[in-house]
């Protein structure tokens, strides 16, 4: 009877899946709260990555030469994700990258790899460069591309104007 009370407010609460459905699911989530969800993938066949933002710029190579679509982009182009169930560990991806930018992670959660969750590693923002109007990511708060500040450093003094001279 106290079970059959469960099911209808599960049921209820969640009319887009079976009670049944939602049960399995509860009960697994019980399950897995007791359970060491992370591990270490070291010498292991499972494999997890992570991209450093600061190296990483958008080029998209890990991307295109993953050969499992391990690695893919969100609809919008702004964000890379990884699938772990999905990695065989070619490590493709760190060699295509040029700028060393993709790294293996050895903590890995088990749960992600064994419901394929993908999640977010580098997330971007693009700006208008004020010189040059093309668009960059934007990772600090200057609002001029990489290609237009070194130039702007060092001419300077070439776009001052005749009244302040």
């Amino acid at each position: 009877d106290k079970e059959f009370t469960l099911t209808q407010q599960l049921s209820q609460n969640n009319k887009t899946l079976p009670a049944q459905q939602t049960i399995f699911k509860n009960s697994l989530k019980l399950v897995c709260e007791d359970i060491q969800t992370q591990i270490n993938t070291q010498n292991s066949v499972l494999f997890n990555k992570q991209i450093d933002f600061s190296a990483c710029t958008n080029c998209v190579d890990c991307v295109t030469f993953c050969p499992t679509q391990a690695l893919f982009q969100n609809s919008s182009k702004d964000a890379i994700y990884f699938q772990s169930g999905q990695c065989i560990g070619c490590d493709i991806c760190e060699q295509a990258c040029q700028h060393n930018a993709i790294k293996a992670n050895n903590s890995l959660d088990i749960i992600d790899y064994m419901f394929n969750k993908a999640y977010e590693l580098v997330a971007f923002e693009y700006a208008k460069c004020q010189e040059c109007n093309n668009a960059f990511i934007k990772k600090d708060e200057s609002r001029v591309c990489h290609f237009c500040k070194p130039f702007l450093n060092e001419h300077a003094n070439m776009f001052t104007l005749a009244k302040d001279m």
